[in-house]
């Protein structure tokens, strides 16, 4: 019987370990951690120094590379016909911004 309650008590204090909402819980990360921030107005440091190929299919697969990298640094595609438009306008346009700095 003895054992029964002693697992039942370190159970309890560990869901309640677990579940605490002020941060001291064993399943999260610390909250002084900040997220890594986005710069798209300069090229990354994958594409920055590689050429644009002269080969068409090498070319197409580089472009939608860029085009991946742009979009990975934007949460979600909206699934809103309008918000879509704008959001694929915003991705051409940072992608012709990455290629211009290719072309430069």
């Amino acid at each position: 019987m003895l054992e029964v309650v002693t697992l039942f008590i370190i159970m309890t204090l560990i869901a309640i370990l677990a579940f605490l909402p002020f941060g001291y819980s064993l399943y999260t990360a610390p909250n002084n951690v900040n997220p890594p921030a986005f710069d798209l107005s300069r090229p990354a440091s994958a594409t920055a120094h590689r050429p644009m190929p002269e080969d068409s299919t090498l070319k197409r697969h580089f472009l939608s590379s860029l085009e991946a990298e742009v979009k990975s640094a934007y949460a979600f595609q909206p699934s809103d016909s309008m918000l879509k438009r704008h959001y694929d306008a915003q991705v051409a346009a940072e992608v012709n911004k990455k290629l211009s700095a290719f072309a430069s």
